[in-house]
């Protein structure tokens, strides 16, 4: 099936972020034919072009708010992302007209590039986890004792990588215009609950007035002197 050879491809090169486009697009795809009063499966009666028309609509009103980015991909990496433009064309063909701007190029490397700098990925922390950011404050009075255990969550990230690939998530959030990044932030963002909500949490006192930041940077799947660079 095209979207099985689009998760392999996005699995080769550790990046989840196209199949996000492709659930995005449906999202606008299915919002649109149902306000036209159809059903997703009755394409003919509407014509795809209609469809695309009104799917754009869609995508305007869902995602037009976030903060737009551009980027340069590697020479080295230009042809998967053109592989993959080919798998979401055999995906939504029954839906799209062949010439579809959602299925472009350009447009696919546009949307990656707005997720680059607007998804919030959420991977759930083991109780071990838990236990070394509660002692993060006390690692550099004990760096020994940091080093054992930064051992040791280095060994069990290792042995998580199949396990975070089927449990880890990633969405279009807002939280992006809100704050800013820091590498001394002042607070943090979290995913608290099994669901889509995230929480902001203070790292210290702040004060009234002070900006919100908080660091963009995932350092949970680095080793112990890569976090300590």
């Amino acid at each position: 099936h095209p979207f099985t050879k689009l998760r392999n491809a996005c699995l080769d090169m550790e990046n989840h972020l196209p199949i996000i486009f492709a659930r995005m697009l449906s999202l606008c795809l299915y919002q649109g034919v149902h306000e036209l009063g159809e059903e997703t499966n009755n394409v003919e009666r509407v014509g795809k072009e209609q469809i695309e028309l009104i799917a754009h609509q869609q995508w305007n009103k869902f995602f037009s708010a976030f903060c737009e980015h551009e980027e340069t991909i590697p020479d080295e990496i230009v042809h998967i992302y053109e592989q993959m433009t080919i798998y979401l064309r055999e995906i939504f063909q029954d839906h799209l007209p062949e010439d579809s701007q959602f299925l472009k190029a350009e447009f696919f490397k546009s949307t990656l590039d707005m997720l680059n700098v607007n998804q919030q990925m959420v991977v759930p922390k083991s109780p071990f986890d838990l236990y070394w950011n509660s002692l993060s404050p006390e690692q550099e009075s004990a760096p020994r004792a940091a080093k054992v255990l930064g051992d040791i969550l280095d060994s069990l990230q290792a042995n998580q990588v199949i396990q975070v690939e089927y449990s880890m998530g990633a969405g279009m959030l807002t939280v992006h215009h809100n704050l800013n990044h820091s590498c001394e932030p002042n607070c943090k963002v979290v995913s608290m609950n099994a669901d889509a909500t995230l929480s902001i949490l203070a790292l210290r006192d702040i004060e009234e007035g002070e900006e919100l930041c908080f660091d963009y940077i995932d350092t949970q799947f680095l080793s112990y002197e890569e976090r300590q660079q």
